[in-house]
């Protein structure tokens, strides 16, 4: 793995460390180049403009191109130019656009173009220039080189912490495991969890782990689940038998009322006999007649009610059937959504493991403390070619628009692999 990769690792894992490499107070110490001799203007650079007819002074920044824009006139070029320089330079255009024939220009540095620190430091970016930066201070600007400060007790407290989220995720990958034996169970109609050797090659580290108590704590579970669902069918089985008994019950009345009707029946075809013959009266026919509708009432109104009660039996059932269903879908969606929690923890626990076998290796170390480890400067911009590259140094002053780059060299800084079971 690219040492670059490493140091990240560890600066994330060592928090809140405040790196100084020199105090800010080296800011305006040194002698700057800028005063050395007279400043000339670069990309990046802020000045504010002044000419006659012009309301108010602008801010204006030189572009890439070194230019500035000025209304009417364009894009003048005034990159490597002094301030006095610049001022002739706008005059002369201004006149040749023939805005003015004698435009008084003012020109007013504002702000320096700003330095870039990039490389082998804690906050790489863009900085605003002040007379007087040097390597050091825009190092300090830039949190230090990425190795800086970094103490042996702070380098153990890492591992540390490593190890302990290595023991954690290991523990979580495990429980989650012993989850979907359950649920395999479940979906098997099984009352006993079955340790498979599928299930446990997912587990990182076995050994760490006390797995028949993790699994036993899933099969407690898994067990208490089926006492509830064993008394949910007895509540089911008992709810249908009591029904299925009603039903005979009606059965039965209902055979007995049969009887009722075909008697009732007879008395009402004696009774209009009679009547026929003048031997019944009209209130002994009604009353027949009554008996006979009562009696065909009640046997419709005992049908009814065995058709409700069959119509509660699969009812019954139904709900019954359903609950096995809904118990077998909800243990395979979290079957499914256990695996992806499995994958995802397998992924931070290698992830985990990659970066304590980076602390371990002992490179970190080593580092630390030795001699060959050094930081090399390199300087980009439009004036790097004022010295050269080896002779750059943290006393080193810089100018506006400079880029400096950051590299720790050093020894074999290759970490040794852990391997997993």
């Amino acid at each position: 793995m690219h040492f670059g990769i490493m140091r990240r690792h560890l600066r994330y894992s060592v928090r809140s460390k405040i790196l100084q490499l020199v105090g800010c107070s080296l800011l305006g110490v040194f002698a700057s180049e800028v005063d050395a001799e007279q400043y000339r203007l670069i990309a990046g650079d802020t000045v504010q403009l002044m000419y006659s007819g012009l309301g108010e002074p602008i801010d204006v920044t030189l572009d890439i191109n070194g230019q500035v824009r000025v209304m009417n006139v364009g894009g003048v070029t005034i990159e490597g130019l002094t301030m006095d320089e610049a001022e002739q330079k706008l005059e002369d255009d201004i006149i040749e656009s023939g805005m003015f024939i004698e435009p008084i220009v003012s020109l007013q540095l504002m702000e320096y173009a700003p330095i870039v620190v990039a490389g082998d430091v804690s906050r790489p970016g863009r900085f605003d220039f002040s007379s007087g930066m040097t390597v050091a201070s825009a190092l300090a600007l830039s949190g230090g080189s990425e190795l800086a400060g970094i103490s042996r007790y702070e380098l153990q407290t890492a591992r540390s912490e490593l190890e302990t989220e290595i023991k954690t995720l290991n523990l979580e990958i495990a429980t989650i495991i012993a989850d979907m034996a359950r649920h395999q169970a479940v979906l098997a109609g099984a009352e006993t969890i079955e340790k498979s050797p599928e299930l446990l090659a997912a587990v990182p580290a076995k050994a760490a782990l006390d797995l028949d108590a993790i699994f036993e704590k899933s099969n407690r579970l898994l067990q208490s689940e089926a006492v509830q669902e064993r008394e949910l069918m007895d509540v089911w089985a008992e709810e249908i038998a009591t029904i299925e008994k009603q039903i005979q019950l009606f059965g039965d009345r209902i055979e007995v009322q049969k009887d009722i009707v075909a008697s009732a029946a007879v008395d009402l075809e004696k009774a209009q006999d009679l009547q026929s013959r003048g031997l019944q009266t009209n209130v002994g026919l009604a009353a027949a007649e009554q008996r006979d509708a009562d009696a065909r009432s009640r046997e419709i109104e005992l049908e009814s009610a065995r058709v409700l009660a069959t119509q509660g039996v699969a009812d019954a059932k139904a709900e019954r059937s359903l609950y096995r269903s809904n118990r077998e879908t909800e243990a395979l969606s979290e079957l499914k959504e256990a695996q992806l929690k499995v994958d995802s923890l397998t992924l931070s626990y290698a992830n985990t493991l990659e970066q304590l076998a980076l602390l371990t290796s002992g490179s970190i170390s080593a580092l630390l403390n030795s001699d060959a480890v050094s930081l090399t400067y390199v300087l980009q911009g439009p004036r790097a070619d004022r010295i050269q590259a080896e002779e750059i140094t943290e006393g080193t002053p810089l100018m506006p628009g400079d880029t400096l780059i950051v590299y720790l060299e050093g020894g074999d800084l290759s970490p040794a692999v852990a391997v997993t079971e």
